[in-house]
């Protein structure tokens, strides 16, 4: 905090000592160069200096402050928030029993999400045989795969799920947004 203030101060600070010291340094500098004609020379640019430096030290202590408000609402998360982008999400593609691809049923596609959450052996999250539940079949026929998907919606806000594959019944109770977006 005191150098989100302190910086504006030094800087306004800056452009007037700046003006000020113009108006002597440069005619000097001037004159050394190029003798009277570099003090006329010298004495405009102070001149000029007066008046722009201690703007252009204003103009940074603007900029200086308007970046630390930036720092404060960027450190307590404002601007993600706002502009934070939408991420969109695939979901599963649906093979059927005879190893096509099923035309896209969004039950389906959310069953089959459900299914890979929540698998028969928990501690292979998702994986039988050395494979994801709804992919494409394997040739061992060891596979699990989606027969039919039903949503129910018996409560409001709330949707069942009731998911027939070739290795399980599983039933999902989720609870939605008024989006249809899960919770």
């Amino acid at each position: 905090v005191k150098a989100m203030v302190a910086r504006p101060v030094r800087d306004v600070a800056f452009g007037v000592i700046g003006g000020a010291a113009g108006i002597v340094v440069e005619p000097y500098r001037g004159a050394k160069k190029d003798g009277i004609r570099g003090l006329a020379k010298g004495a405009a640019i102070g001149s000029i200096g007066v008046v722009a430096k201690p703007i252009v030290g204003l103009f940074d202590a603007f900029a200086h402050v308007m970046e630390s408000i930036h720092d404060i609402a960027k450190s307590v998360n404002i601007l993600e928030k706002r502009f934070e982008p939408i991420r969109k999400r695939r979901l599963s593609y649906q093979f059927g029993i005879s190893n096509l691809l099923l035309p896209f049923s969004l039950k389906a596609a959310r069953s089959i999400e459900f299914l890979r959450k929540f698998p028969i052996d928990k501690g292979n999250k998702g994986i039988i045989d050395g494979k994801f539940i709804g992919d494409r079949r394997q040739p061992n026929g060891a596979d699990d795969v989606l027969v039919l998907a039903e949503v129910l919606q018996i409560e409001p806000g709330i949707d069942n799920y009731i998911t027939l594959t070739t290795r399980r019944v599983a039933y999902f109770k989720v609870k939605c947004e008024g989006n249809g977006q899960i919770v």
